[in-house]
């Protein structure tokens, strides 16, 4: 992408006072130009899928000449929107050197109700004390694959808490696999038949082992996180089919509203540490049509909420 033409601060700080004063678009969300933003800014966010048509509203004729600005090294809002507003025929579109940081560091003036907020970095600070899994709010998901395709579905997360005390992390999630689904044979007299397959001696022989439990005995931060990254390393101890192993996995920890955790995880699990072996050329041979990929996709995300320990 071609870098736009950049403006520094006390260049655009002489043209305000212009008669013909160029647009100066803010291209953060609307809640952040409420709190602060450059005099006589407009604003019309990036994020948005509406942007373009917002920025037509404000500048109708392409050749109004415009100055953006974003947050300032190294967002790339401002670049990314100017790209937008080039490729959509604007002519005269600038971005102003630093965006909003450097210019509030420059001393120069804003307008806005609070003022510049400190930038959300790093993974956020886990607060100490007795989580109790949101089983309502809380989901597993799972991808079984082989040559010839996949089958995905879910299994309800019924029970689990955590302690956090010291950058110590105790507690366990449970699911139960009777709840298991598939959701690409949802309506399909199929259905029920891989169902049964899956609970069976051959997968989670689920009537002998019911119980599917992660013991969590650790949770570290990730030096290097942002918010949309994986924010923690989550260890612990997986049993299933009556095996315990050890499962390390990343996962991304958020705060919700209402003293809420949200913790989501992607990650790939090797069945057949845990002796689910069906269908794997590592144990067996000439499988043909039977072959069942050793990886099972498992993505969840578990509700966490504020509470004294029971």
């Amino acid at each position: 992408m071609t870098r736009p033409i950049a403006m520094s601060a006390t260049e655009l700080a002489a043209l305000m006072t212009a008669d013909a004063a160029p647009l100066i678009l803010d291209v953060l969300p609307s809640g952040h130009w409420e709190r602060c933003h450059l005099p006589r800014a407009v604003n019309a966010c990036v994020y948005e899928v509406g942007f373009l048509d917002a920025v037509a509203r404000l500048a109708p004729d392409p050749a109004t000449p415009m100055v953006l600005y974003g947050a300032g090294e190294p967002a790339q809002d401002a670049v990314m929107a100017a790209g937008k507003l080039e490729r959509a025929g604007y002519m005269d579109v600038r971005v102003l050197a630093g965006g909003l940081a450097q210019w509030h560091a420059d001393g120069r003036a804003l307008d806005g109700a609070v003022g510049v907020p400190a930038p959300v970095t790093g993974p956020p600070a886990l607060q100490e004390g007795h989580w109790r899994v949101d089983p309502g709010a809380s989901w597993v998901r799972w991808v079984g694959r082989n040559g010839n395709g996949f089958h995905d579905g879910s299994v309800d997360v019924t029970d689990g808490s955590v302690t956090l005390t010291a950058g110590r992390a105790a507690g366990s999630v449970t699911v139960d696999p009777r709840t298991l689904r598939s959701h690409d044979l949802a309506g399909d007299p199929s259905h029920d038949v891989l169902i049964a397959h899956l609970l069976s001696d051959d997968f989670l022989f689920a009537e002998r082992f019911p119980a599917v439990e992660f013991t969590v005995s650790g949770v570290r931060a990730l030096a290097d996180a942002v918010p949309t990254s994986a924010t923690h390393e989550v260890s612990g101890e997986l049993l299933l089919r009556g095996v315990r192993k050890p499962l390390t996995f990343p996962a991304t920890v958020s705060e919700r509203p209402g003293e809420r955790l949200a913790v989501e995880a992607h990650f790939e699990l090797d069945r057949t540490r845990w002796g689910v072996i069906y269908g794997s050329a590592r144990f067996f041979r000439y499988l043909g049509m039977h072959a069942v990929f050793d990886p099972v996709s498992i993505a969840l995300r578990l509700e966490l909420v504020a509470g004294e320990r029971p």
